[in-house]
């Protein structure tokens, strides 16, 4: 039998193995790692963008519901001023006006006969001639043009009469979709 000597054969603890535990030399992330990380911030990324939706969709709502009041309190100080409303056509039944039949009514709350400004708006609400909701949709309007208390409005697929002698109406955020409109009444 050959002699081993022991020289030749290194015992277990003495042998230079790789090592697969850190090492000062070794600082940098492991693929797996680094996978995790970036699955987490993902995630987390995510569910900051759901929230944040839901609150611009809500700050909208909430833009659309200030901006009918600020028309509604103007068109009635314009009444009051002038017995009359903006555009009024003196008729026997209420008119909803849309788009473009919003021109004589801004001419009439931002250049009044006198000089006096009932609706401050903005420029470009100026150059388009109508006003706009947050979601690029003209407002509809109606207003109690036959004096009987009630504001009729009638749209394609909306008809109703509102206890009140100025009504608008949004679209909403889907203009597809009825339960989705913005009223300046209780519904």
């Amino acid at each position: 039998m050959p002699s081993v000597s022991r020289e030749t054969i290194a015992p277990p603890e003495n042998r230079s193995t790789p090592s697969r535990r850190r090492t000062p030399d070794r600082v940098a992330f492991t693929l797996l790692e680094f996978l995790v990380v970036v699955a987490v911030i993902l995630v987390l990324a995510s569910a900051i963008l759901l929230v944040a939706g839901k609150f611009m969709e809500t700050s909208r709502k909430a833009r659309a519901k200030a901006e009918m009041h600020e028309i509604s309190l103007a068109l009635r100080a314009y009444r009051a001023a002038f017995g009359c409303w903006p555009g009024q056509t003196q008729g026997t039944n209420d008119v909803t006006r849309e788009g473009g039949a919003h021109a004589s009514i801004l001419e009439a709350l931002t250049n009044s006969p006198g000089g006096k400004v009932f609706l401050k708006v903005p420029l470009e609400v100026s150059r388009q001639a109508k006003w706009l909701d947050p979601w690029g949709c003209p407002y509809v309007i109606a207003m109690d043009d036959n004096g009987d208390g009630l504001a009729e409005m009638m749209t394609t697929d909306l008809t109703t009469n509102i206890t009140d002698t100025v009504a608008i109406m949004s679209q909403g955020p889907k203009k597809d979709d009825p339960s989705g409109r913005i009223f300046s009444w209780s519904r």
